[in-house]
């Protein structure tokens, strides 16, 4: 409309300055004594015809040239106008598929929360799933995200998926020297999720189905209430690799700790792939296999130090019960009885030292051999220590010594049978501390005991 009015006037007073005569267009026009009015809408409405490319009659060469001009601003003028009409409608359209894509999440949304209001799920749960509901919409706006190169040729895919994901795959030690199609196939395969902070990403007890990737965000691996935090894992780390392999329950609780971008890779897509790729596929488990034995081995040395550590502390309790027997029977055989109550809680002392020093040094041998096979280290270890450091002679003065003694002995028997002798193979330290402990000096232990009730008695 404005470049119209300038139009219009600019060609009317060059017109109106040319000489006066009947081919003017002003004069053909019989705007020469028109009034104003008519004069400015008749000029205006020629201008517009103009610009739309409908020119007007020109009979001098001035006003010829004027209206080439008139014509080329008009066509510049028709394709801005157009062209910004065209960016508003597509603008138009683009907030149209986005607020369309808003209705149905919304529709969507209003559906979930109806759905759990009527099925009364708790609070808390109902906030989560709107919680995840809300995230998932302010990162993708609606769209799937794969799908966005569903129309491009498979190898610029493969290429996007690479540059998103290869990385993470190759940092994975079991994936570490594979064929890089097989590599390049593992990432293709891969899909992303997103956590929210504070999320149970699975329980300890879940089935294994997949593995993760830490694309962004740390990850908290610990028991299933949290009370112990083994690990906390950050950008760039897996977690659940061994659920591709076999069939497997977790063995621990993980959760994210703070929002989190986590990649997913699923046994189903990964027994296809091992399928199609069996040389990679036997070397693969060849690497499971000794990554199972040798935590196998870390697990029987960890249980062995943790229960020499346990006999330690319940050798120290029958201490303390015989430290208080000893100073019963000091008190009942004060007449005559003090140098022999003295002299057994002196050798029931020494006894109880050297059972936990044989204790002790059963746990620290037992992580020194780890990493040998343990069945053969630790038994030899356990028989080498007991026989090291068992008394010459258990048979102690007193009644009550012999007695105190006699019942540790098979406490330790009793309570080590089945669990520290996962030191080797199975009763194999039970039969050591059996031998050396308790067969010979068992016999000397009762008649000594006998004996010294005699005394007592006499």
């Amino acid at each position: 409309m404005l470049i119209g009015h300038v139009d219009a006037c600019m060609f009317w007073f060059m017109d109106y300055s040319l000489e006066s005569g009947s081919d003017r267009w002003i004069e053909v026009n019989n705007l020469q004594q028109a009034p104003l009015s008519t004069q400015y809408l008749v000029s205006y409405l020629a201008a517009l015809r103009s610009l739309v490319l409908k020119l007007r009659e020109a009979n001098r060469d001035a006003e010829n040239s004027y209206v080439i001009v008139e014509f080329i601003v008009g066509i510049l003028s028709y394709g801005t106008v157009f062209g910004n009409i065209h960016s508003i409608l597509e603008l138009m359209d683009a907030s149209a598929a986005i607020n369309q894509a808003e209705e149905h999440h919304n529709f969507e949304m209003a559906g979930i929360i109806n759905f759990m209001k009527e099925k009364k799920i708790k609070p808390e749960l109902q906030q989560l799933v709107r919680d995840y509901k809300e995230l998932q919409w302010q990162k993708s706006k609606g769209l799937d995200a794969d799908h966005f190169f569903s129309g491009v040729p498979k190898s610029i895919q493969q290429q996007i998926k690479n540059f998103l994901y290869l990385d993470l795959v190759q940092k994975v030690p079991i994936f570490q020297g594979t064929d890089i199609h097989f590599q390049h196939m593992l990432a293709l395969k891969i899909r992303p999720m997103h956590i929210l902070d504070g999320w149970t990403i699975f329980r300890k007890g879940d089935e294994g189905e997949e593995m993760f990737f830490i694309k962004s965000g740390k990850v908290e691996i610990g028991s299933e209430d949290f009370s112990i935090i083994f690990v906390t894992l950050s950008e760039g780390s897996f977690f659940g690799e061994i659920a591709l392999f076999e069939s497997c329950k977790r063995t621990a609780t993980a959760r994210a700790k703070g929002n989190c971008e986590l990649c997913t890779l699923s046994k189903d897509e990964f027994g296809i792939l091992m399928n199609l790729y069996p040389a990679v596929a036997e070397g693969i488990r060849e690497t499971i296999r000794v990554r199972k034995m040798q935590e196998e081995d870390r697990k029987r040395a960890a249980d062995a130090a943790a229960e020499a550590e346990r006999v330690r502390q319940l050798l120290e309790k029958e201490q303390v019960k015989a430290s208080g027997s000893l100073a019963a029977f000091h008190v009942r055989n004060s007449n005559g009885g003090l140098l022999r109550g003295a002299s057994g809680a002196v050798s029931k002392s020494k006894e109880n030292l050297t059972v936990s020093a044989v204790v002790r040094a059963i746990s620290v041998r037992s992580r020194r051999t780890s990493s040998v096979v343990p069945e053969t280290a630790a038994a030899a270890t356990t028989a080498a220590l007991v026989n090291d450091h068992a008394p010459n002679n258990t048979a102690l003065t007193g009644v009550e010594s012999s007695l105190n003694l006699k019942r540790l002995v098979s406490t330790i028997r009793q309570k080590s049978k089945h669990k520290v002798s996962t030191l080797g193979r199975p009763g194999q330290l039970s039969s050591v501390i059996s031998t050396n402990e308790c067969t010979d000096d068992d016999k000397s232990l009762q008649s000594s005991g006998t004996d010294k009730r005699d005394e007592s008695i006499n």
